[in-house]
This record gives C-alpha cells, sequence and structure tokens, in this order.
C-alpha cells in the first residue's frame, strides 16, 4: 500500500527513488514469472542457462540504459537526446548486417538517412541556445550504445535459441514443434 501510495500520488523527489521503484517492479515480475514457472505437480521448471544467461544480460543491460537515460534527459537538451536515443537501433541494425550477414535494403538506408537529416533540423543554428556539456556527451554516448545492445542481445538470444533447438533435435533430445 504505502508503495503504490507514494508513486501514485507523483511524491517522487530524487533519482534514487525512481530507482527504487523500477526495482520493485522489477522484484514483482520476478515473483509472477517464479509462480508461472512451478508446474501442476509441484515441479519447477528451470530456466535454461542461455536463458540465465541474456536475461541477466539483458537486466544490467536495461539497468543502464535507463539510468543513462534519465541522466542524459536531465543533464542536455531533450530534442536532441530523444532524437540520439530514437537513433540507438543503427547500432543493432549494423551488428546484424556483420554478424548475421542480414541485407541492407533501400528501407533500411531511407531509415538512417531520414533519422539524420531529422537530427540535423533539430540543430538549430540561428538560435544556439542549446547546452551541450561534457557530461551530457558521456551520458547521451553510453544511453545510445547500451540502447542499441538492447536490440543486439535479442539477436544473440534468437539466434543460440534457434542453433541450440537445432542441435538437440540432431541429438534426438527434442522432438518435431507444433505452432
Amino acid at each position: 500500500y504505502v508503495f503504490l501510495h507514494k508513486f501514485g500520488n507523483k511524491d517522487i523527489k530524487n533519482t534514487g527513488e525512481i530507482l527504487l521503484f523500477n526495482s520493485m517492479i522489477s522484484l514483482i515480475w520476478v515473483v509472477i514469472i517464479f509462480i508461472i514457472s512451478i508446474e501442476g505437480n509441484g515441479g519447477f521448471v528451470m530456466p535454461s542457462a542461455g536463458a540465465i544467461f541474456y536475461g541477466t544480460l539483458y537486466g544490467i543491460n536495461l539497468s543502464v540504459f535507463l539510468l543513462f537515460k534519465m541522466l542524459s534527459l536531465t543533464s542536455g537538451p531533450i530534442s536532441i537526446t530523444s532524437l540520439i536515443a530514437s537513433g540507438s537501433f543503427i547500432v543493432a541494425t549494423v551488428f546484424s548486417v556483420i554478424y548475421n550477414n542480414e541485407s541492407v535494403n533501400a528501407v533500411k538506408i531511407i531509415g538512417m538517412v531520414v533519422l539524420l537529416f531529422s537530427f540535423f533540423l533539430c540543430m538549430d543554428r540561428r538560435n544556439n541556445t542549446l547546452v551541450v556539456t561534457k557530461k551530457w556527451k558521456y551520458y547521451v554516448t553510453i544511453f545510445f550504445f547500451s540502447g542499441g545492445m538492447i536490440g543486439i542481445i535479442n539477436k544473440l538470444f534468437q539466434s543460440s535459441n534457434a542453433k541450440m533447438i537445432k542441435l538437440w533435435a540432431k541429438a534426438g533430445l527434442v522432438g518435431s514443434f507444433r505452432a
């Protein structure tokens, strides 16, 4: 009750309380997932080592992403910070082209060109009132790359599961899957 009442009334006073709120939400999800993982006969379905590894990696990266998102937005121009964050998909796209040999098509190229063009439109050179500090550049760089890492971690997890299922199928450990 205190948890919901405090945050429901928007009495958040500092960054620590925001992090506490996010931690409590994460803890609630851990409990929910644990309850869902219990089988009907009282057993527990243990996630694979790969799922635990990638889940932990994703959680750490997401924490870094959220922290530096908050720091970037509070220490620099919001319009530029938001636009840079939107461009973080470029990191995952470049990774997918190099690592997974995905094709580069016109839609991807047009999307990146439009993003770069919008970045230049946001920079108002006539009225240079944007305050950009070294600290903001540091924060937004980590924010940008951790945002891109979210897509990379998802790609790695998806490809590792597909490879593991193929190996298990070859070994006869899993049967056919029905959709």
